[in-house]
């Protein structure tokens, strides 16, 4: 007499096993990129675009914590970001010695 066996389970040509299904990997923020360039851009060429960068950046720190899962982690991002604060604290210290000098000048009548 032979041995019965139960059937063997289906084989799916993906390789996941029965039962469990595919997630979709989060992908990183669509407006990432655009904070990175324009970090570098206000850093480089045009300072006043690093607060933009910086405000940017901030608004997609914030979708991504009010929506955890949906995005990716993104260290474009994050770059673009820091050179945004970077850019736009050297913007401050730019205006301010501005300043200085425009009222040294105007103190001295020159």
């Amino acid at each position: 007499m032979t041995a019965q066996f139960p059937p063997a389970p289906p084989v799916d040509p993906s390789g996941i096993p029965p039962g469990q299904y595919w997630q979709q990997m989060p992908q990183p923020h669509p407006k990432a990129t655009t904070v990175l360039v324009l970090g570098i851009l206000g850093i480089v060429v045009f300072t006043p675009l690093a607060v933009v960068a910086w405000i940017m950046g901030s608004g997609v720190r914030r979708d991504m914590a009010a929506y955890p899962g949906q995005w990716a982690p993104s260290p474009a991002n994050t770059a673009g970001w820091v050179m945004g604060i970077i850019g736009t604290i050297c913007l401050a210290i730019a205006v301010l010695i501005g300043l200085g000098a425009l009222a040294i000048l105007v103190m001295h009548g020159t």
